[in-house]
């Protein structure tokens, strides 16, 4: 499954604003999140590969005051990833948390800063091309 979501808001919900969940493992899931915002929430943007892998690609986005995690994976292996460029990442809980094997990629390129408890920690970065 692909998707693109470019100047969208998902704010205001319960447990994620944005999540691409490959449990149903029929195939992979890529969402591009370009020049949005992810606010609000108890997770701002999670990528939940299981079964399935699910990538998701966030560019000249605004990832804020989310009450637990602001990026998260939670994934079987390395199914899930989550790639971020030009982005700001600010006022959650824990800015980046890449859990049971996902992978948090930066361009180095985004500002984290400000996050309650940790700004947390890339899994490396995305070299520009």
């Amino acid at each position: 499954m692909l998707a693109a979501l470019e100047r969208v808001q998902v704010n205001n919900n319960g447990s994620f604003g944005l999540r691409g969940d490959g449990s149903g493992g029929a195939g992979g899931v890529i969402i591009e999140f370009t020049d949005s915002q992810a606010s609000n929430s108890n997770n701002g943007v999670v990528s939940a590969g299981n079964l399935a892998s699910v990538g998701i690609v966030i560019n000249r986005s605004a990832i804020v005051n989310n009450a637990t995690n602001g990026l998260q994976t939670t994934a079987a292996g390395q199914n899930g990833v989550i790639f971020v460029g030009n982005s700001t990442i600010a006022g959650n809980g824990t800015g980046v948390n890449a859990t049971a094997g996902g992978v948090i990629l930066t361009n180095g390129n985004n500002s984290i800063t400000s996050n309650f408890i940790s700004n947390g920690t890339f899994s490396g970065p995305l070299p520009l091309q």
